[in-house]
């Protein structure tokens, strides 16, 4: 009965294109089920009508940053746009500082970006790239209307929940979202505020469907990620969740990968510990733990000679760090070692 239930929500959704505002459903279900074999994904993803796309989150893998809507961007600007990458972001007012991160993205799949993000302009950033992106998508869906099935919700990343909740207060007859959730299974304690803001938005629409048990219960190590951790692409997804802004998720993945290293063996090369090290520094500094930021600059210290660049890294963020606790005289000892570093390798100060 559960499929005949989700069959019946996502046909709703697509029949409300062009003719429904707030056109969106959560589905809640008890235990694990996947949406692969049903009826109504197979028939919608062959309309040219519509650009229909589902989306199922990984249990064993880490989820990205606003994933799956930057993937589905990147894939309607190619397919419908015939201006260039930077025309399309003038339009949709994306801000400057962040351009070269969507750039990056959507040509390699790994950001970057050439700006320092300052401390006190992380919340307005924040703000501004969600509302990019919800933007971008709406401008997508005046060329072509969009539907979008996220099943396993649960599993999200918190920069996707809260996009998500952005696009359920748009007016906007040609975007349709259907939310597939386990109840079984906690959403993240510093995810709840996404959460419960998506599901009382829900909950005021009426638009909040129980379709029943699935009857499958997930493995004891469904929730293992540590093959992700140790790969490139893991590390990469890492990468882009610090550069998009999603902090408290990054943080989550490395938090945990440092415990994993430190109390219970789990071994990666070193080149990547200093890799992860550098992105942990980052988030702690603009999430204000300045304290974590130093702690982790200890065991950076150690790893430094893993690329040519690691004594300059090293002293530049011991240098913001204590620049930020307001201990300005360490901050210049390590602010003339950086420069040294720096000049050494052949840098403009």
């Amino acid at each position: 009965m559960i499929e005949k239930y989700y069959n019946g929500v996502i046909e709703q959704v697509a029949g409300g294109i062009g003719n429904v505002e707030h056109n969106s459903i959560l589905v809640r279900y008890s235990n694990d089920f996947s949406i692969w074999d049903l009826e109504s994904v197979n028939h919608y993803k062959d309309q040219t009508d519509i650009f229909f796309t589902c989306h199922e989150f990984s249990y064993n893998k880490i989820a990205e940053a606003y994933e799956p809507y930057l993937g589905l961007i990147r894939q309607m600007f190619h397919k419908y746009c015939s201006g260039t990458l930077e025309e399309f972001m003038e339009e949709c007012d994306v801000y400057k500082l962040q351009r070269p991160v969507f750039e990056s993205y959507f040509e390699k799949g790994f950001c970057e970006r050439t700006e320092q993000i300052l401390i006190d302009e992380v919340e307005y950033e924040q703000e501004r790239m969600r509302n990019s992106i919800v933007t971008m998508l709406q401008k997508l869906s005046e060329i072509r209307p969009v539907v979008i099935v996220l099943n396993r919700f649960q599993l999200a990343s918190k920069s996707t929940m809260q996009l998500s909740n952005s696009l359920l207060q748009v007016k906007n007859k040609n975007i349709g979202i259907v939310l597939g959730v386990n109840d079984v299974q906690s959403i993240p304690e510093f995810a709840h505020e996404e959460w419960d803001a998506i599901c009382e938005s829900m909950d005021d629409r009426n638009m909040v469907y129980h379709i029943g048990n699935a009857g499958r219960n997930m493995e004891p190590d469904v929730m293992d990620y540590y093959s992700d951790y140790e790969s490139d692409d893991g590390y990469r997804k890492l990468n882009n969740l610090v550069y998009f802004l999603d902090f408290d998720q990054a943080d989550h993945h490395l938090s945990k990968i440092e415990r994993r290293i430190k109390f219970d063996n789990f071994t990666i090369s070193e080149k990547k510990h200093y890799q992860l090290l550098l992105l942990q520094i980052m988030v702690s500094v603009l999430q204000r733990d300045i304290a974590k930021a130093l702690e982790s600059c200890e065991d950076l210290e150690k790893l430094q000679d893993q690329e040519k660049e690691g004594a300059f890294y090293y002293n530049f963020w011991m240098a913001t760090s204590y620049m930020y606790l307001g201990k300005l005289e360490e901050a210049m000892i390590y602010v003339q070692k950086a420069k040294e570093c720096g000049e050494a390798l052949g840098m403009i100060f």
